[in-house]
Parts: C-alpha cells; structure tokens; sequence
C-alpha cells in the first residue's frame, strides 16, 4: 500500500481532497463562463458557500447581487382592505422610526389596520446572485 492510498483512508484527507476538487471544478467553471448564476454552478460542480466564500476571500471571483423580475405570490396572513386583484391596498408605511432620548428605532406601524386574516396577493422583487470570475 502506497502512502498515497494510506492517506486517503483517513476520512479528513478524503474530505479535504474532495474540497479541494469542489474547488477546481468551480473554479474552473467560473472562468469557462465568466459570469454564473449561483444555483447553476451548484448543481454543475456541488461547490459549497465555505468553497464559494474561500474563493471570494482568495480574490479569485466575487459576487453580485441582481435584480430580476418581479412575481405575484399568494400569502396567507393579516391584512388591510384589498382591491379588485387581490392585493393589498396601500394604507400607510408598514414600519415607523421613532426617537426617544437621542435613540432612534424601527417598530411596526401601529396605526396600520391590518385587522382581516385570509388570503391575499404580494408583489416580490426576485434577486438573484451570480459569482464573476476575477482572476
């Protein structure tokens, strides 16, 4: 038996050569595309955020946060009077900033009447994130 292979029985060396082979695949993934969307280059090479955030600390690539489409969801919860779609009618801010002896803090909206629990529809701004190679 090589050294090599009595290495590879020890579950640590295996691990840490597995990460290191995640890291290559993405890496050179990366660089292949230039620009790839955070879930495709999971699903093509099983890179982890630590493998993800070890490149990015290394200088090799960096993230970018996207704003994409906006969808309609269905959400089940309190709220104000609806309109004709669905969706909630505006009736105010959602949070207030209040300052009391030189401290300021962000609470609920207390005046807003959110009084009827059910079914309504929201708007959602989708982002998504992508890694750029750097080099």
């Amino acid at each position: 038996m090589t050294n090599k292979e009595m290495a590879l029985n020890i579950y640590t060396v295996r691990k840490a050569k597995n990460m290191y082979m995640k890291m290559l695949a993405a890496m050179t993934f990366i660089e292949k595309n230039k620009k790839v969307a955070n879930l495709d280059l999971t699903i093509a090479t099983g890179a982890t955020p630590v493998i993800l955030e070890a490149l990015e600390q290394g200088g090799k690539i960096r993230k970018e946060i996207h704003k994409e489409e906006t969808i309609t969801v269905e959400v089940r919860g309190y709220h104000g009077p609806l309109d004709d779609d669905g969706f909630e009618l505006p009736s105010g801010p959602d949070t207030i900033t209040i300052t009391y002896e030189g401290r300021t803090a962000t609470i609920p909206n207390p005046f807003k009447n959110k009084q009827d629990y059910g079914n309504y529809k929201k708007q959602i701004q989708v982002r998504r994130k992508y890694w750029v190679w750097v080099g």
